[in-house]
């Protein structure tokens, strides 16, 4: 879990509520959700925000025993792709039509796929040489249709 200190992120963002970082911190880094809780039971305050990207992680603040009061801040969930091996399954690529295997369903399995946010899918292939990247001199792959990064098709993350 990826937690960061609120006393300094208060600082950070001056005259900010708690909603408004959280919001800020999603869009900048891709977060699809971020809770704050309690490090004690006996906190006064909220001390401490999680940043996540997946719903194991969203889940695990829920059930840490480290984490009190927790609630969520921001909730991008229904804005995001969420990677089922199902979606996956049923996918092609966009720009070649290739099918996936049942290798595509593991991490770096030797049949990877990207996917976008708004749903297309690419082969490991065209992501290397067909499609646009976010910097001329290197970078990530872009959807040539709505200009967004795509991100790797893992089963169970949430793609924003």
């Amino acid at each position: 879990m990826g937690s960061l200190g609120l006393y300094n992120l208060r600082k950070e963002y001056p005259g900010k509520s708690d909603e408004e970082i959280a919001r800020l911190l999603a869009d900048k880094y891709g977060y699809v959700a971020v809770v704050r809780y309690k490090n004690s039971p006996d906190s006064s305050d909220f001390t401490n925000l999680g940043c996540c990207g997946t719903q194991d992680k969203l889940d695990g603040y829920f059930s840490s025993p480290y984490c009190h009061n927790t609630e969520i801040v921001y909730d991008g969930r229904q804005q995001s792709l969420f990677i089922t091996e199902a979606l996956v399954r049923q996918a092609k690529c966009d720009l070649c039509q290739k099918p996936t295997t049942e290798a595509s369903l593991t991490l770096l399995g030797g049949d990877d796929y990207y996917v976008c946010s708004c749903g297309r899918f690419f082969c490991d292939r065209c992501y290397l040489t067909r499609l646009p990247l976010t910097d001329p001199a290197g970078g990530y792959g872009m959807c040539p249709e709505c200009r967004k990064e795509v991100k790797r098709a893992v089963v169970g993350v949430y793609v924003s």
